[in-house]
Order: C-alpha cells, then sequence, then structure tokens
C-alpha cells in the first residue's frame, strides 16, 4: 500500500477525518496525514500530496479550486452515490472490514501511479493504446486508429497489464486519469 507519502483529508465532518487517518496508518506507511475542510485550504497548501481524500460534495462544490496536481480519492456518504463519478470512490459509513476491503481495492492502484507518476516501463506505443482503452475503444477500434494489427493491440495490452499489474478496464482508466495521460472528461 501507500508508502512514505502525505495524504490529504478533506472533509467538514472530524470524526470522519480521524478515523480514516487512524485506518490508513495502520494500514499504510505514511510521512503525514493533514485535514482540511475545505478545497481551498488544500489548495492553499505548500505541501504535495501523494493522494487527497476528499468530500463528494465538497469536490463537487469547488471542483475548479482543486489542483490536477493531486491524486484524488473520493468520500461518500451513500453508496449510490459513487456510481455517477468517474473518479475513485471510497463509501464512508460502512463496517471496518467493508472501507479495509475497499482500501485495499483502491490503494495499489494509486501506488503504483505514485511510485512511477506515469512513467513506467510502458513504452510511448503501450502508452497510446492504454489511452485509448481508457476512452473506451475496442481492440478493432485501437488497431484502426494507430494503423496496427488487432493481434499487436492485443499484445501491447497484455503488455500493459503485466507491468503494471492491473487487469481490469476501470482499474487502467483510473491509473491514466491519475498519471495525467488522459482527463476524466475524455472517458466515455
Amino acid at each position: 500500500m501507500l508508502k512514505n507519502q502525505h495524504i490529504a483529508i478533506v472533509t467538514d465532518n472530524g470524526v470522519v477525518a480521524l478515523g480514516l487517518e487512524a485506518l490508513l496508518y495502520e494500514y499504510a506507511t505514511l510521512t503525514g496525514v493533514l485535514h482540511f475542510t475545505t478545497a481551498i485550504e488544500l489548495r492553499k497548501s505548500t505541501q504535495h500530496f501523494g493522494l487527497a481524500f476528499i468530500d463528494s460534495n465538497i469536490y463537487v462544490a469547488s471542483a475548479n479550486q482543486i489542483s490536477t496536481k493531486n491524486k484524488i480519492l473520493l468520500l461518500h456518504q451513500a453508496p449510490d452515490e459513487s456510481g455517477n463519478s468517474l473518479l475513485p470512490s471510497l463509501y464512508m459509513h460502512c463496517p471496518q472490514e467493508l472501507l479495509v476491503k475497499q482500501l485495499e481495492a483502491l490503494l495499489p492502484i494509486f501506488d503504483k501511479a505514485t511510485q512511477d507518476n506515469g512513467k513506467s516501463d510502458l513504452s510511448d506505443r503501450e502508452r497510446e493504446v492504454l489511452v485509448l482503452v481508457a476512452k473506451g475503444m475496442i481492440n478493432k477500434e485501437i488497431a484502426d486508429q494507430l494503423s496496427i494489427s488487432l493481434h499487436t493491440v492485443i499484445t501491447h495490452r497484455k503488455n500493459i497489464t503485466s507491468k503494471l499489474g492491473i487487469k481490469t478496464i476501470s482499474g487502467l482508466t483510473i491509473y491514466a486519469i491519475l498519471n495525467g495521460l488522459i482527463t476524466v472528461d475524455e472517458v466515455e
């Protein structure tokens, strides 16, 4: 999981912030965790954060004030809120075991993204294929777009999943967004 990183938690709910901080320290090796109650406070901070946990209500109200340099994980109050978001989400009001499972599923993606910050062992062509996969294209469309064979696309996809250790399209999409290869608006 996350190692040697600063984490930001942006929520006006102090209990959620403290509980999440305690959980993160239990399951990750962090350099520090800072709490903010608004997106403006986060933006004004001079600290670089490996990951920012942001309350979905705060994010919606002030998305334009949040730096795209921060890797973002949204905190949702209700499980049905996360269905509308392309950003990775964490449902906060659930038993601790379920919260830990959510973190265990999401944090490796952030960990990998932070380790190589978009400069993984992927070749330029593999990055191109990854971007098109994240944009929702199927193998045939990718082959046509890049003027390569279907077999070559499949080989690139196998290499991408092997190098990144991410097997799902949603995981690859999150990785591409977190590393600035695409924006949330480009995802279909």
